[in-house]
């Protein structure tokens, strides 16, 4: 798996390229090709969520990873949310906000120790 750097601006496409879909779709359990636009877009929400969440994208961190990851799925899995579905969409989310808090938490200590060596 190849992992990237911390992001604090700009737009995902820095981290497009072959080898961030290859992993995209092996996670999703899908060959490239099959829906590409469509798997790039939930992507590109699941990075952008990320990192309005947390401020930074700290794509070296598993943690963030296997959160782009699932969000990539819940977001291209659930184009159409039925109703009979919404609890279990509910249970999910709560997970990623687990995840999404552990992020905030490393966020902020990492810019403490930076602000402790200034």
């Amino acid at each position: 798996m190849t992992y990237y750097n911390i992001r604090t601006a700009g737009s995902v496409e820095a981290v497009k390229n072959d080898a961030t879909f290859a992993q995209i779709c092996s996670y999703l359990r899908m060959d490239p090709g099959d829906d590409d636009m469509m798997v790039w877009q939930s992507f590109c929400a699941a990075y952008d969520y990320v990192m309005d969440a947390v401020g930074e994208v700290y794509e070296s961190s598993a943690h963030t990873v296997i959160l782009l990851m699932a969000l990539t799925q819940e977001f291209y899995d659930n184009r159409e949310l039925m109703q009979s579905d919404i609890q279990q969409r509910l249970r999910q989310r709560y997970s990623f906000q687990s995840i999404i808090q552990q992020l905030q938490m490393a966020k902020q200590i990492r810019d403490d120790a930076e602000e402790a060596e200034t």
